[in-house]
């Protein structure tokens, strides 16, 4: 099997109503050129994948224990019923003079985080065993900039780069990561994150 056999079948397997309902790629997308657009922005900016990983994984990190470390009462009184990535009509639109109830969610310094949590798993198209079943929404309660995403997202930009392609409902804008989490490049080209916890 060839490299381009190998990438096809990639390819195919993220479609829609494959080994994901909404599909990692939309019907028509090409993987290779959806990578190579975001690699181009995240050039443009100065801001490599890596540290967009770290910065969503730590935040991620510390809320999703703060979350579980709660009673259960507690905890059931945060939960929401967004975001839903299954259906993206119904994920709020949050700005800095309107935002959520400030008992939902978690909060991480200025980020408020929301999960929603699945019994079960979505696990990496490539095959590498990595897995998720959660997504969630990080709310900028300063700016009003929010994200979401699947916690597989982490994952799949770390190892390979992806943000998932522009007609999937589980797409990861990096510029709305950037501007959330307020990521800065910095004068070493490995940029920088204001830690926010």
């Amino acid at each position: 099997m060839t490299a381009a056999d190998d990438i096809e079948s990639l390819e195919r397997e993220m479609r829609p109503g494959k080994c994901s309902v909404g599909g990692f790629l939309g019907p028509t997308e090409s993987l290779a050129r959806v990578i190579a657009d975001d690699e181009r922005t995240l050039a443009r900016l100065g801001i490599p994948h890596e540290l967009i990983a770290d910065s969503i994984e730590q935040i991620w990190s510390a809320a999703w224990k703060e979350m579980h470390s709660l009673p259960f009462e507690e905890m059931r009184k945060r939960s929401t019923d967004f975001p839903t990535l299954h259906r993206p009509e119904s994920i709020p639109r949050f700005s800095s003079d309107r935002l959520p109830d400030p008992g939902l969610g978690c909060r991480i310094g200025e980020i408020r985080v929301f999960f929603v949590q699945y019994r079960g798993f979505q696990i990496c198209p490539w095959g590498c065993g990595a897995f998720g079943g959660a997504d969630f929404m990080m709310l900028n309660r300063t700016t009003g900039e929010s994200f979401c995403a699947p916690d597989l997202i982490i994952h799949l930009i770390r190892a390979h780069h992806f943000f998932e392609g522009r007609q999937s409902p589980y797409r990861v804008d990096p510029e709305k990561v950037i501007r959330t989490l307020e990521i800065r490049p910095s004068e070493n080209d490995s940029g920088s994150f204001r830690p926010l916890i």
